[in-house]
């Protein structure tokens, strides 16, 4: 295993630690899969240059003139996807990764870092917004609760689609006659400004406890955050258009939101990670704009979300300009996945002085209509690392959001 940069954390255990499988297990295999297929990939950023087989595999050559394995299209995205976790776990943005077809997403066996970058990698763009103009959404979950966190299914009170409505994760019923959907989720229209993202949400929040209020007479609390019952876990995914995505923009999203709020969970909702919650989670949509998805669900507190909104429209705007050094450091990213708050925190807060000595200073935030929101985001965030606050996911998120739009 190569790595990419110098450090006291060798590249299997960073990998390990982030959950990307290096060993086969022939016990866990997906349906088609062969442990004996070996695949390189190239990779620059989130740009796939090739794919191709090792060992004399078969290949055929696919419409965009790239040769690929003969293997499913879904199986080769996914293979696809551990060869870019691997190389972005490493601090790579260029990297050749060979794997084997093997368990789930693939098995890691080799990443080799690309350095050429003017040769043998095209750029994916600068990660800024020409004119500042830019679309914003989200979804968001959130699970019911009634008593001792006993769980009322989303679906009992909402369709699947819509604005309120539910996520996809299906469970059977024990008598397996029914499917139901556990997770709630809140997805406004697309906002073209922070307030008007963090207001939708709001009012769709109060719209879905007068719902469930008017359908369900006995005690009942929305939860929210990481993970607050047992392995069920919960995310803000933050949505946005009108810019190019790259990985200067992904890690600017990782140092200075991913790891701040990594520092104010509730410590139980860690069992979200590696699955996830892991650093540069990103999705494209069919829209053409993309989601990221690192996030644990920020609806346990209005201040909270308001304040992760501004930073991700503000880093979504400003990347280009925005230094990276936490989110580089494979130690600080190690201690990310292995929950080291003495090694992430005083790195996140070292991330928002410097945030926030940019956005008060002269430079590309002058313009920016958000900056006072903004500056009094970065000094809450601080504030709350610097005193060790942290959210409560096992209790009713209802009552930090009475009177919320006062304030907006």
């Amino acid at each position: 295993m190569t790595s990419y940069t110098a450090t006291t954390i060798e590249a299997p255990s960073l990998l390990k630690a982030a959950g990307i499988p290096q060993t086969i297990d022939l016990k866990r295999q997906a349906p088609g899969a062969l442990p004996h297929r070996a695949l390189e990939v190239a990779l620059h950023e989130r740009t796939v240059l090739w794919v191709r087989p090792l060992h004399g595999g078969h290949a055929t050559t696919a419409a965009d003139g790239l040769i690929r394995p003969a293997i499913p299209e879904k199986r080769l995205r996914r293979l696809v996807e551990t060869a870019w976790r691997a190389m972005y776990a490493l601090g790579m943005d260029g990297a050749r990764v060979v794997l084997w077809d093997a368990g789930l997403r693939g098995v890691i066996q080799k990443v080799e870092p690309e350095h050429d970058g003017a040769t043998a990698f095209r750029p994916t763009g600068r990660g800024d917004a020409k004119d500042g103009t830019i679309r914003l959404g989200a979804d968001v979950e959130w699970l019911i609760v009634s008593g001792p966190g006993k769980i009322l299914p989303a679906s009992h009170f909402f369709s699947y689609r819509g604005p309120i409505g539910t996520d996809r994760q299906a469970v059977s019923t024990t008598d397996r006659r029914r499917v139901i959907r556990p997770i709630a989720e809140l997805r406004p229209s697309a906002a073209v400004d922070e307030a008007m993202l963090f207001r939708a949400i709001g009012a769709l929040l109060e719209r879905a406890h007068r719902t469930v209020r008017e359908a369900y007479r006995g005690d009942v609390q929305f939860w929210a955050g990481a993970a607050p019952v047992g392995r069920m876990t919960l995310g803000a995914h933050f949505h946005v258009s009108g810019i190019p995505l790259n990985h200067q923009l992904l890690r600017a999203w990782d140092e200075y939101l991913a790891l701040p709020l990594f520092c104010l969970e509730d410590r139980s909702g860690r069992v979200r990670r590696p699955k996830y919650g892991f650093l540069g989670d990103v999705r494209v949509k069919r829209h053409g704009g993309f989601e990221y998805r690192t996030l644990p669900s920020l609806l346990v507190e209005p201040s909270l979300l308001e304040g992760a909104i501004l930073l991700f429209a503000a880093v979504a705007r400003h990347a280009a300009v925005l230094p990276i050094v936490a989110a580089r450091d494979p130690e600080v990213v190690y201690a990310y996945y292995t929950g080291d708050d003495a090694r992430v925190c005083p790195a996140a807060a070292a991330a928002l002085a410097r945030l926030s000595r940019m956005v008060a200073g002269d430079g590309p935030f002058e313009g920016d209509p958000a900056r006072r929101r903004l500056l009094r985001a970065i000094h809450a965030l601080v504030e709350r690392l610097q005193s060790g606050w942290r959210w409560v996911e096992r209790q009713d998120i209802m009552a930090a959001w009475t009177g919320w739009n006062a304030v907006v």
